[in-house]
């Protein structure tokens, strides 16, 4: 099967010539057709004429707009003729034969509407992850994956059939955090396909583990809290669960 392939790559106050994402892009053995870089900077940069220069397609949000409505945008302008979408962020280390082994997945299940590489940090296994009654947990390993019915999952390196967009839009009530997990929570409850590549697996830094200013950390959990309590908020779950989780995640940000 020849699909056609494109990645979305989310900038923010960074240039794309110091990006990860857009890096490893560049030494894939087998590349993808379309690179597609979102910019969410609040700060001058030149990164309209990089991505000229490195035949990469851009548009400008003409500021930080947030992530759901840079997706939708990308959902937007993307050719028709795309087959599949992957999101990145733009420090996401993408493994040399990523598109290879995506390629490779999506002809053999290609019943599977999404799929899901292994993200690690500091390898643990941080997506895919599952839902429990006290917010989002991880595998404890690979095997424990499959075939988990509350599966949920980050958007580093996620590979959507451009198909399921159809249905679907992100939600702009969320600016960033859960935006992932709302998608997630949407294919669980219509039965989407899924697809774990357990053969591939992707490096990711947490934004708390590379940033250590107190100030910038107090702006983060801002938003994560406000996008936090909408999800919980939009699905359902409990007062006292969304209150618990918000202290394990401040202590997280803040003490650990």
């Amino acid at each position: 099967m020849n699909l056609k392939v494109a990645i979305v790559v989310v900038v923010y106050n960074k240039s794309v010539n110091d990006s990860l994402t857009l890096s490893s892009i560049n030494k894939a053995s087998l590349g993808p057709d379309i690179v597609l870089v979102l910019d969410n900077s609040t700060k001058e940069n030149n990164n309209s004429v990089l991505c000229e220069e490195s035949a990469f397609a851009y548009y400008s949000m003409n500021g930080n707009a947030g992530l759901s409505k840079a997706y939708n945008k990308a959902l937007d302008i993307l050719p028709k003729d795309v087959d599949i979408v992957v999101w990145a962020d733009d420090d996401t280390d993408f493994p040399s034969d990523y598109f290879e082994k995506l390629r490779n997945h999506c002809d053999v299940h290609n019943d599977s509407k999404v799929y899901l590489p292994v993200v690690l940090s500091k390898s643990m296994i941080i997506s895919p992850s599952f839902f429990t009654s006290e917010g989002v947990r991880p595998f404890g390993s690979v095997e424990e994956i499959e075939n988990n019915k509350s599966i949920t999952a980050i958007n580093s390196g996620m590979a959507v059939n451009i198909g399921l967009y159809k249905n679907y839009r992100y939600d702009e009530k969320i600016f960033l955090d859960y935006l992932d997990h709302d998608f997630m929570y949407f294919c669980r409850r219509n039965d989407i396909k899924i697809c774990i590549m357990e053969d591939v697996k992707i490096n990711q830094s947490y934004f708390a583990e590379e940033n250590k200013s107190k100030k910038l950390l107090k702006i983060r959990y801002k938003i994560y809290k406000k996008d936090f309590k909408y999800f919980c908020k939009k699905w359902k779950f409990g007062f006292i669960k969304t209150k618990l989780e918000l202290l394990r995640y401040k202590w997280a940000y803040f003490w650990h």
